[in-house]
């Protein structure tokens, strides 16, 4: 074995020595930060919490939710989930039932002052079928129909009432989702 091949051997070991302890103390941390569930929006700060009523969701939150005065006879009340946060933007969303228990049928999301400009959602997943501006009530916004990847067919339409960015999905009839957005007022 050559002197070079010794000294590089050397080397190894010694950059071994110094690097492996901090490796090994990152690869614990996060290791640990996964066992109990960070995810990282947690460790910017963002929590979710969960809430059984629309009331205690807009006291833990420090929000006033904007709930539809229309609601089409199918849709069960009160939702069936709701949850929220408050970092980085206060943001909540409701998931409601169809009257007859078969599944959700209806998400209703908002965010409080959003930063960016209101732009065509582009829905993860599935194919889009139609995306085009709409008016809701004196506001400007987008709906989108788009089939989801297991073939299910989904509108939306978003849109900003004063300082709140609305997000109404939904796999019912577009007359019925304009109708729920028009009856929406801060």
């Amino acid at each position: 074995m050559s002197r070079a091949a010794v000294r590089i051997g050397r080397g190894l070991c010694r950059a071994w020595v110094l690097f492996a302890p901090p490796l090994l103390v990152l690869a614990g941390i996060a290791l640990a930060l996964y066992l109990l569930g960070f995810a990282p929006g947690q460790l910017a700060g963002e929590k979710r919490y969960e809430f059984t009523t629309v009331r205690e969701a807009e006291r833990t939150l420090g929000l006033r939710i904007l709930l539809p005065a229309y609601f089409p006879d199918y849709i069960r009340w009160p939702p069936a989930h709701i949850s929220g946060g408050n970092r980085p933007r206060q943001s909540v969303a409701l998931a409601f039932l169809a009257q007859d228990g078969s599944g959700e049928v209806l998400w209703l999301q908002e965010r409080s002052r959003p930063s960016t400009p209101l732009t065509a959602p582009t829905p993860e997943g599935g194919k889009l079928l139609e995306s085009q501006p709409v008016t809701v009530g004196s506001e400007s916004g987008w709906l989108v129909r788009w089939v989801t990847a297991r073939g299910e067919e989904r509108r939306q339409l978003v849109w900003r009432t004063g300082q709140v960015e609305v997000t109404l999905t939904t796999v019912l009839p577009v007359a019925d989702l304009q109708r729920m957005a028009e009856s929406i007022h801060p």
